[in-house]
């Protein structure tokens, strides 16, 4: 390391051959590597060192400088290289000059510690690591129930084809880390699920909407989602990466077609839920208990169905908690594309059908699915008249 004055021109070549030449002066002395100073000057991981000193997600800083989080992840990675004009956009957002972007904030060289969603990983090695090619892999829930419990062989083989998607999100230069927020603190109980839930839908800009796809909401968000043959009792099962700092979710494929889109969501967004309780556990792989299940499922039924949104829709057809039909039930379920067993103990939830009714569904519902094999029970909708159809199917009630 040496103390140096420098004055540097710099000329970029732009398409069309538009040519813009900068130039930086440096009134004050630079501790600089002379090994930086070359055209292959790598910049990206300066950048990340600033942004973790800022304590600062990727889509923060990526949002203060006006890009996608995916431009950000490819330049803190030097997968892309910056113009002059960016980098001094970046400088800005972290509150710095540009000389001092081109070297890593004092006390940050040399650091291995990485950030996901703002949350410190834990540099020590992650217990019950899978290795599968190049890839480590942990399943992040694991259970004492045996109707649970995976072979080894099977846990392999899932390992695998995890291994094989990082490798070719690699060779695409398409794989990010997960830009979740699992910084935000969070109460293992059903009301700190619910509170989740309405976290993550506004982190992911999506409000109280009805979300028909969360499986295509969720992948730019770094999660990957996989198919599989999984054994009975196993609807999901999610891997996560230390070295890529990602999720891979694999969804059972007997959840295939059209009638199990529901139950698909479902069991996705209750492993969203799931990595949560991972990330809370220091990203140590945690046992199932009643409770956890239960926030897991709380957060997905939240996501899905967010009171303000099922109360809105409720009132505004003017259901009382007796007079919901049983055909109602299942044109709303399929407004929201959840099931008819889920939507019916949400209604008990927000107190929005009665006892009575919620029962006589709930004996109906599970009098279906084991007749049909866990398929859902479905009524014909015209999209074009929504409204109309559910006036209908409470004419009956009505006039009865």
């Amino acid at each position: 390391m040496i103390n140096i004055h420098i004055k540097i021109s710099l000329q970029i070549y732009i398409p069309n051959d538009q040519k813009i030449w900068y130039n930086i002066f440096a009134k004050e002395k630079w501790h600089i590597a002379m090994e930086q100073i070359n055209e292959e000057f790598k910049i990206g991981g300066c950048i990340k060192a600033w942004r973790q000193k800022r304590n600062l997600i990727q889509k923060e800083l990526a949002a203060r400088v006006g890009m996608d989080v995916t431009q950000m992840w490819s330049i803190e990675n030097d997968r892309n290289s910056p113009s002059l004009r960016t980098i001094s956009r970046i400088a800005s957002a972290l509150r710095v000059s540009v000389p001092q972007l081109m070297s890593p904030p004092d006390g940050c060289e040399g650091s291995t510690v990485a950030y996901m969603g703002g949350t410190t990983i834990p540099e020590t090695p992650i217990n019950n690591v899978i290795h599968a090619g190049d890839t480590d892999l942990v399943r992040i829930m694991r259970t004492d129930n045996g109707k649970d419990i995976l072979p080894e062989t099977t846990l392999k083989q899932l390992s695998e084809i995890a291994a094989e998607a990082i490798s070719l999100d690699g060779q695409f230069r398409t794989s990010i880390p997960t830009a979740l927020p699992f910084s935000l603190p969070i109460t293992k109980s059903e009301s700190g699920a619910r509170q989740l839930a309405l976290s993550i839908r506004a982190h992911c800009n999506a409000g109280s909407a009805i979300i028909h796809d969360v499986l295509a909401m969720f992948e730019p968000y770094g999660i990957r989602i996989l198919e599989a043959p999984l054994p009975k009792y196993n609807d999901s099962i999610t891997f996560y990466s230390h070295q890529h700092q990602n999720f891979t979710v694999f969804l059972s494929s007997s959840l295939k077609g059209e009638n199990k889109r529901s139950r698909r969501q479902f069991s996705f967004l209750s492993e969203i839920g799931r990595t949560f309780l991972f990330a809370h556990n220091g990203f140590k792989t945690y046992r199932e208990t009643a409770l956890s299940r239960r926030f897991s499922h709380h957060f997905a039924a939240t996501f899905l169905l967010p009171e303000t949104t099922v109360a809105t829709m409720v009132n505004s057809l003017h259901i009382a908690p007796d007079t919901w039909t049983w055909e109602l039930l299942l044109r709303l379920k399929m407004r929201f594309g959840i099931s008819a067993q889920v939507f019916n103990i949400r209604l008990k939830e927000l107190s929005l059908i009665s006892r009575k009714k919620y029962t006589t569904f709930d004996r109906k519902i599970k009098a279906y699915y084991a007749k049909h094999h866990n398929a859902e029970p479905e009524v014909q909708i015209d999209e074009l008249s929504y409204r109309r159809g559910d006036l209908l199917a409470l004419l009956e009630k009505r006039m009865g």
